[in-house]
């Protein structure tokens, strides 16, 4: 999707659950991960705009394998966001 900080539109992974391979959470949050973006953006407000849905939340055995399809989701990402 995209993410607008200040009126800029930036490209995003954005997720919707609840953390299961971290910490499982009682109630889902949403986390925004932009693309090509390294910047602070904590204390800011965000608008989030979803355009396509990537793959559904799973549990995965290991972080390592939670970051690998991580890296996997952001290169689906940016091929769909033509980045």
């Amino acid at each position: 999707g995209y993410t607008y900080v200040n009126d800029t539109k930036y490209k995003a992974i954005i997720c919707v659950g609840k953390h299961p391979t971290i910490q499982e959470l009682n109630k889902p949050i949403v986390e925004v991960h932009l693309l090509d973006f390294n910047d602070n953006l904590y204390g800011k407000f965000l608008y989030v705009e979803f355009i396509k849905f990537i793959r559904g939340v799973k549990k995965f055995d290991s972080l390592d394998e939670l970051v690998s399809q991580i890296q996997k989701d952001a290169q689906s990402a940016k091929k769909e966001l033509k980045l």
